[in-house]
């Protein structure tokens, strides 16, 4: 069985699966990503290639092609361990929203469809997908208050909420068209 654990920085994802006894953490390593990069070169490259038509700008071209690698690593990771339980987190979902993040609204009008088909392609690889809500002030809080370097450690309060409503937003909006399991985190 094969999971993804998707929510904002700071909703508790890495301490929600640290703390399962019924998952396994996917740790990709250097073989797979190779691996995974020749199958992809040889299976996905040509709907990327077209799809990646849609996307102004290197970075959002680069998120697509990470989500389709992921997509096609999961494949892999399933079909090696049969009966394992395992999560992946920052897999395809994060990947997605990511994208959305990153999209004009009329980028997104434009790649609609091409949402659908990753959305389509994302429930029928992954046995369960968890969605980890957290209320924006204690995501925020817990970013701020992290030790380890981070992507929000050096931001102001503010930018960092606007930041946390987006991807709240856009996670939103993937898990109404992916049913997940929902998570409340709110300590």
């Amino acid at each position: 069985m094969m999971a993804e654990i998707y929510g904002v920085a700071g909703s508790g994802k890495t301490t929600y699966v640290s703390k399962q006894e019924h998952y396994k953490a996917v740790r990709p390593g250097f073989l797979l990503k190779l691996r995974t990069f020749f199958l992809f070169l040889v299976l996905d490259s040509f709907f990327y290639l077209w799809n990646s038509r849609f996307f102004s700008g290197c970075k959002k071209k680069k998120i697509l092609f990470t989500i389709i690698f992921k997509l096609r690593m999961v494949k892999i990771l399933k079909a090696g361990s049969p009966g394992a339980n395992q999560i992946y987190d920052q897999g395809p979902v994060y990947s997605l929203c990511r994208r959305m993040n990153k999209s004009r609204p009329e980028e997104r009008k434009r790649a609609a469809d091409l949402l659908d088909t990753l959305i389509s392609r994302i429930n029928s690889v992954f046995d369960e997908t968890i969605y980890l809500r957290c209320d924006a002030m204690v995501a925020l809080h817990r970013v701020l208050k992290r030790n380890t370097s981070h992507m929000y450690k050096k931001r102001d309060p503010e930018s960092v909420m606007q930041d946390i409503a987006l991807w709240n937003r856009n996670f939103d909006y993937i898990h109404s068209k992916i049913h997940s399991q929902v998570v409340v985190s709110s300590n």
